[in-house]
């Protein structure tokens, strides 16, 4: 049976994985529109994959913390380091970026309302805190 750490960076890494998959959805949807002449000429970060700093910045912080917290727990290899990297300040900064591109359509010049920016920053501080359960697990 895995550990419970384990189990919660699994059940994290798919709500991460589903709002990447739902903002890269909107984007392309963006692009056909544009591309129809049926919207406007999609923002040039408007794709998951551009994430900004302030995301990953985020990410990285709190996995460095929860890493720190349980150094005792896991061994400093290549592989942990990696898993870290992949799926706490990767995995986070992009799903935190994902908030902010459904919040705002893709506009990122648009004002941005308090609860997107809180709920990236959740979903970012989140994602980057519980990527220790894979190295645990």
């Amino acid at each position: 049976m895995p550990s419970a750490s384990e189990m919660l960076a699994v059940i994290v890494l798919i709500a991460e994985l589903t709002l990447m998959f739902l903002a890269w959805r909107a984007a392309s949807r963006r692009t056909v529109a544009h591309a129809r002449e049926q919207g406007p000429k999609p923002h040039v970060h408007d794709h998951p994959g551009q994430v900004g700093v302030a995301m990953l910045g985020i990410a990285a912080l709190t996995t460095a913390v929860a890493a720190a917290i349980r150094l005792g727990s896991w061994e400093l290899t290549w592989a942990n380091m990696t898993q870290l990297l992949l799926f706490g300040v990767i995995a986070g900064g992009m799903a935190g970026h994902s908030i902010m591109m459904l919040a705002t359509r893709g506009q990122l010049d648009a004002e941005k309302p308090r609860w997107a920016i809180g709920s990236a920053v959740a979903v970012a501080a989140i994602g980057g805190a519980v990527s220790t359960g894979w190295v645990l697990g």
